[in-house]
């Protein structure tokens, strides 16, 4: 979520994410001509294993610094808590 514009991207929703798949969504998100994290200076993910082939390829391949979320975090998504909220109730 963009904070200053609360604009949302969804890249991608899997049950079982997997390195293949998350690396494939980095190329996606970091494309030049329509990916969202095009001029994004900053990411932040989840602590989660599943999320370091995103990590390792923002890295190589990309200016964007990723922030890992401080550890047992639960008020770090009240943004898009609110969002998931709102979405629920419109659909």
């Amino acid at each position: 979520m963009h904070l200053n514009t609360r604009r949302v991207h969804i890249a991608g929703i899997t049950l079982s994410p997997n390195a293949t798949r998350l690396t494939q969504l980095c190329r996606d998100l970091t494309d030049c001509e329509d990916g969202a994290l095009i001029d994004a200076t900053h990411l932040m993910v989840d602590r989660d294993s599943s999320v370091i082939p995103v990590r390792g390829f923002l890295h190589q391949n990309t200016e964007t610094e990723v922030i890992l979320q401080p550890a047992k975090s639960p008020n770090m998504n009240a943004s898009m808590g609110r969002w998931f909220r709102s979405l629920k109730s419109e659909v």
